[in-house]
């Protein structure tokens, strides 16, 4: 009996250092749950606005954690006049082909990191559209009515440094500010520029544009008061954006 005992013991031993030890990334693949791709509003608002009700989230696939999971259903719980639309890489590539033309899906194909895939889709569909694009790892903690007014054209994000950022976009079509930084973006995958994909595809282009421009945002919004951002993959994160510059292309 003791013999047993002391089996079972180690036995446990040995399950504790097996899952401590667990690449976190399996985990997260192996607990997985599907988006909807499109959720219909449940109510309508008779106030018309200039930022279209419609609410943009991307990923390769549809299939995500369920933590992340928790994440979209905030967007889509706290806003029931809202449709919500998910685009997976094949649905990216049937909306770029059919609104921008065959450049465009080349241009998509060519960037081989997901968050620079997500970086061109999301100003391309807000300029496209218009509408309210976000990140999967934003959790939002309260209703977009409290942010968006029917007069507002353009919300742009600052971080908790106060950086401007491309995590959530506001905005309603053909906005200015996204116009010219398609122009970058699209120049920067044509010369396969280096760097990383904040520099080639990310925020830092949205900076620049500011920046150079002396482009006054119409209105802000800070992080702190509307979302919590839960980081995906941190080690994974921290690959793309900053050890390898020439993994973008």
């Amino acid at each position: 009996m003791i013999v047993l005992i002391i089996l079972l013991f180690f036995c446990m031993i040995a399950l504790f250092i097996y899952i401590y030890n667990k690449n976190p990334k399996e985990i997260f693949i192996n607990d997985t749950v599907e988006i909807p791709y499109t959720v219909l509003p449940k109510e309508t608002k008779l106030v018309n606005q200039h930022i279209p009700r419609v609410i943009y989230q991307t990923f390769k696939s549809n299939s995500i954690n369920t933590k992340l999971y928790e994440n979209v259903e905030s967007w889509i719980n706290l806003n029931p006049s809202y449709q919500y639309e998910f685009y997976d890489d094949a649905r990216i590539r049937n909306f770029l082909s059919r609104e921008y033309g065959p450049k465009y899906v080349e241009r998509f194909d060519s960037i081989k990191v997901g968050a620079s895939k997500s970086d061109y889709f999301r100003i391309l569909i807000i300029y496209k559209f218009g509408g309210v694009y976000a990140d999967l790892d934003n959790k939002l903690l309260k209703p977009l009515d409290e942010i968006i007014k029917p007069e507002d054209t353009e919300i742009l994000h600052k971080q908790i440094n106060n950086w401007y950022d491309t995590h959530v976009l506001m905005m309603s079509p053909n906005n200015e500010l996204l116009y010219n930084c398609i122009q970058i973006i699209n120049k920067n995958i044509d010369d396969k520029t280096e760097g990383t994909a904040i520099d080639v595809t990310g925020p830092n282009v949205l900076r620049k544009v500011i920046k150079s421009k002396k482009y006054i945002p119409k209105k802000i919004v800070h992080q702190n008061d509307y979302i919590k951002v839960h980081n995906i993959y941190h080690s994974e994160k921290n690959y793309v954006y900053w050890k390898d510059i020439h993994y973008i292309f």
